[in-house]
């Protein structure tokens, strides 16, 4: 079985994985993986550490804002639970199999390394589309939109933006439930990712 992005979403271990949370302040300056900078303008729940993490204000099951903060050739989105339990960013024990970014990517093959990782998560009918140039932390990049369905029929909407820098994708991705939660807080996801500044 997978765990990954959806079972963020999904999982049943999800309350004990919110004990592990951490407090991101509104307004206040703060770094992931010692590689992007952002200011939110609101406090968001904060999961993970390094090149990925998840925040979120209402829970991950509704709305997520993901980093993935410099990602090098060979390196994959999916974090290994050492418990097999899924909690806020579980893939299980097994990524051998899981998508991994490679140096000199272009945009078409970002596109479907993303389309990976979300099928690897057991999204259904994942849809990447709209892909296009778009600055993103001072830097030329791209940005996208997507949407999918998850195992228990919640249909999800949500858009990345990112660049690649020295041979490493950096990533921020927001979405939520399309029905309320999407739309709640896409404008505070914006703002997060157009404070995005690269260390």
């Amino acid at each position: 079985m997978k765990h990954g992005l959806l079972a963020v979403i999904l999982a049943g271990g999800l309350l004990a994985a919110c004990t592990n949370a951490t407090l991101v302040s509104g307004n206040a300056p703060t770094t992931i993986g010692n590689a992007i900078t952002v200011i939110p303008a609101i406090g968001w729940s904060r999961f993970g550490e390094g090149t990925s993490e998840v925040w979120t204000v209402d829970g991950p099951m509704l709305e997520q804002l993901r980093f993935m903060a410099g990602l090098a050739d060979g390196d994959t989105a999916i974090i290994p639970s050492p418990d097999k339990n899924p909690t806020f960013a579980t893939s299980g024990l097994d990524t051998d199999k899981a998508p991994r970014f490679r140096k000199g990517m272009i945009l078409p093959e970002v596109k479907e390394f993303f389309e990976g990782v979300l099928a690897y998560a057991d999204a259904q009918r994942p849809k990447v589309e709209n892909v296009r140039p778009e600055p993103f932390a001072g830097q030329p990049g791209f940005a996208f939109d997507f949407s999918f369905t998850s195992k228990i029929g919640l249909d999800f909407k949500g858009f990345g933006r990112g660049t690649i820098r020295n041979d490493k994708l950096y990533l921020v991705t927001y979405h939520g439930t399309r029905l309320r939660y999407f739309d709640m807080y896409r404008k505070d996801a914006e703002t997060v990712i157009g404070s995005a500044r690269l260390l």
